[in-house]
């Protein structure tokens, strides 16, 4: 606790201004689109949204206790902080000096600044650990041989989340780690050519006439660019990822029928997908609209924790979200939290995405419905909702995830997963078989139409921000909405249908449904 308050008077001095003042450009089209107090500044949910929505952009860090699993702020705390916590003790800090002010961009810049020094410290003292482990000098020079083997080390502390004890214990947890991580060949060879990189752009700033011998500062400053860096290179797995699901998906419908997901498994011994329709289920990568032809939602698949690599206490670092990218654009050109659907259809039609060309003529489906989002909040589309969301998935099927409703998921990692339930993740090979062997061509006429008539809608609301809804709904193109209204009058007589209204934890998210 002590530490983390030295780290954010110390984010909070103005000798930090060059470095705050990068991260509130970074930041700044989104706290201009976020909504805010009548003073201007982001409430308690909204800074955590904007923080957890920043991290996992920036560098695909999903950082604990930055989602609504998160802990209250005001939380007690004894003994030594959990690390998980920490995003809410700082946060407590922040509200006990800001005095209930609400949060302005400068101070949710000095916030992500101190979630940054404190996960770059937890990596330094992981390499202090390695060179106290291998007997390595922290205040003398270093022969080359030590340095590299102190930052091999340190990788493989990083992926492995072991330490070794000499040489022979480094090659032992080396053939554990190829084992259990396919990509790390890949991964070292990415860290070396990084830190050739790194050391050129460092050499500037010694002696030209003497020969640079490296010292553990020397190794500390490329691990902090590592740990900066590396989310991006990983990112190039779940590109491979996404290209291999797009080749197997149904009828351009952004979704991969189970029965084809787990095919390459069973036929071919490609053990890459095999997890469980439990697991996916509480993942929310399962769309089950039609319970007998179960389908694995792209976006939602590759952005699940079941793609992340857990190394840090902090965070787990996963897929780069490439629908933050689209949201980024769009926020930047309305700048400001809602729009009137035409503004909005304006930008998002010249929107391109990987797999989505622009400019394009939206559907008249999706106009009617981005006017019916605008009907309900007096006529304009909150683009911080869950509604927006599912439109935005619509619009982009391969990119945007869908937007299950809260309270129906619980995301959790494999090892999360594992240790909760007491067995693995995956399905079993017979699990799997049963799907291929039922599979049938039940969707054969899906291929030809309109992607929009494949993907599941539902007029249900959730906002980052409280907000109170219309009293009585007032919807867009009333002739279209009429039966929808007529059945819900039938339905009132055997269930009075009502508007709910429930809270998060960590956050005041609002759910209205109609």
């Amino acid at each position: 606790m002590d530490e983390m308050e030295n780290i954010f008077l110390a984010e909070l001095d103005p000798g930090h201004s060059a470095s705050i003042q990068r991260v509130e450009e970074e930041l700044r089209p989104l706290f201009t689109a976020l909504p805010k107090s009548a003073t201007g500044r982001l409430d308690t949910s909204t800074v955590r949204y904007a923080l957890h929505r920043y991290f996992v952009e920036q560098h695909g860090w999903f950082i604990k206790g930055l989602d609504h699993q998160g802990g209250a702020p005001n939380s007690s705390f004894s003994g030594s902080i959990m690390k998980d916590r920490a995003p809410s003790y700082i946060q407590g800090l922040f509200e006990q000096s800001l005095q209930g002010k609400g949060f302005g961009l400068h101070e949710i810049a000095a916030f992500a600044a101190t979630l940054t020094d404190i996960i770059q410290g937890e990596a330094i003292g992981d390499l202090q650990h390695v060179f106290t482990s291998l007997d390595l000098p922290k205040d003398e020079f270093l022969m080359r041989d030590d340095s590299d083997y102190a930052i091999k080390a340190y990788l493989i502390t990083y992926f492995g989340d072991r330490f070794a004890k000499d040489k022979a214990g480094l090659k032992s947890l080396e053939r554990r780690l190829i084992r259990i991580y396919p990509g790390w060949k890949d991964s070292f060879i990415f860290a070396k050519d990084l830190r050739f990189a790194h050391e050129l752009s460092q050499s500037t700033r010694h002696n030209p006439f003497v020969e640079h011998r490296d010292t553990f500062n020397d190794v500390a400053s490329f691990v902090r660019e590592f740990v900066h860096s590396f989310g991006r290179f990983q990112n190039t797995e779940c590109v491979d990822l996404k290209r291999r699901l797009v080749d197997m998906e149904h009828a351009g419908s952004g979704r991969v029928r189970l029965s084809r997901f787990y095919k390459d498994g069973v036929e071919k011994g490609d053990w890459t997908f095999m997890n469980s329709v439990a697991y996916l289920r509480m993942l929310g990568a399962l769309d089950e609209t039609d319970p007998n032809n179960p389908i694995v939602i792209i976006p939602n698949y590759i952005n699940s924790r079941a793609n992340c690599i857990s190394h840090s206490g902090f965070y787990s670092l996963c897929c780069l979200d490439e629908c933050e990218g689209l949201m980024r654009v769009l926020e930047r050109e309305i700048a400001g939290p809602s729009a009137v659907p035409a503004r909005i259809a304006g930008v998002v039609s010249g929107l391109r995405s990987d797999t989505v060309d622009a400019p394009r003529n939206l559907s008249t489906k999706s106009l009617t419905r981005l006017n019916d989002i605008a009907a309900y909040h007096d006529g304009v589309v909150p683009l911080h909702g869950r509604l927006f969301a599912q439109w935005m998935h619509h619009a982009y099927p391969r990119e945007c995830v869908f937007p299950q409703i809260s309270g129906t998921t619980d995301p959790m990692s494999q090892n999360e997963w594992n240790h909760r339930f007491g067995f693995k993740s995956d399905a079993t090979k017979d699990e799997m078989l049963s799907y291929v062997n039922s599979y049938n061509d039940a969707g054969a006429a899906d291929y030809g139409k309109d992607v929009e008539d494949l993907l599941p809608w539902d007029f249900v609301e959730e906002l980052v921000v409280s907000h109170k809804p219309p009293t009585v709904p007032t919807l867009g193109f009333a002739t279209l909405w009429r039966p929808l209204m007529a059945f819900a009058a039938l339905v009132a007589v055997v269930k009075p249908l009502a508007q709910t209204s429930r809270t998060l934890p960590g956050s005041k998210i609002e759910q209205y449904t109609v």
